[in-house]
């Protein structure tokens, strides 16, 4: 049996964020035209998919949880302001993805940051 303790479901949460933030940092990185579709520089963009990828080993390794959760938190932050403000898809959409998403990994990033808070 798999010993459960009182930070498993923060374990767990924060294997998945990882997950996620690294395979769009790695996106990012192996094919920075897509910047384009953001609205953005590709030297911003590669520069993000290098967070993402250093702030998910973070994540992986339990090493600087709350600088990684701060960190992709500000990635999400940013990628909702380009959805809502840049390119202007609503929460949710038809057309491709709406920022409901980016709204939940920030709302998994806070959680893993305040869990985390240095004390």
């Amino acid at each position: 049996m798999i010993p459960i303790g009182n930070d498993t479901g923060l374990d767990i949460l924060r294997y998945v964020v990882a997950l996620i933030f690294l395979y769009h940092g790695l996106r990012a990185i192996m094919k920075p035209g897509g910047a384009s579709t953001w609205k953005m520089s590709t030297g911003i963009y590669m520069v993000m998919g290098v967070v993402e990828i250093l702030s998910s080993a973070g994540l992986f390794i339990n090493r600087q949880v709350f600088l990684a959760a701060t960190l992709l938190s500000l990635v999400s932050v940013s990628f909702i302001y380009t959805k809502v403000f840049k390119i202007r898809v609503g929460f949710s959409s038809s057309h491709g993805s709406g920022w409901q998403f980016d709204l939940l990994l920030l709302a998994a990033n806070f959680a893993l940051l305040f869990a985390n808070l240095p004390r």
